[in-house]
């Protein structure tokens, strides 16, 4: 999936499909992209035990406002905060603020899609949508 921050930086952005990818998170990855991050649904907080790297956590409102931005080294863990409804999990150094809002870009289905995943360490091809026949 592709967000747009209010502030028209681009983020690729994956999201854990299953409840084991969920609970890992960046936790067995070497790094991230500078554009790349995490979404956590339905998540208030987080923790970086066990993660190689530092990460920067955005907490997000249900109209996906960032409500407030921490830096978190390895090892640290972040209390639940109030508002919050998505964690994005981001790079050292990412560029958010408190106060930018997050757009999901929709792709057209007729283009293949490029992403990479965290998850599966390799780059996945998603094909496009079959489209159906035109009606004679």
């Amino acid at each position: 999936m592709l967000l747009e921050s209010s502030r028209s930086v681009v983020w690729d952005v994956s999201t854990p499909a299953t409840v084991r990818e969920r609970m890992s998170g960046l936790r067995g990855i070497d790094e991230l992209g500078p554009d790349a991050a995490l979404l956590i649904p339905r998540c208030r907080s987080v923790h970086t035990f066990g993660m190689r790297f530092t990460i920067v956590v955005a907490f997000l409102d249900a109209d996906m406002c960032v409500v407030a931005v921490k830096r978190m080294p390895p090892g640290r863990f972040a209390l639940p905060r109030l508002r919050v409804r998505h964690v994005l999990e981001c790079a050292d150094g990412a560029d958010i603020w408190p106060g930018d809002r997050f757009y999901e870009i929709q792709v057209p289905p007729t283009l293949p899609v490029t992403f990479h995943s965290p998850f599966l360490n390799s780059t996945t091809l998603v094909p496009p949508e079959p489209q159906s026949p035109p009606h004679q």
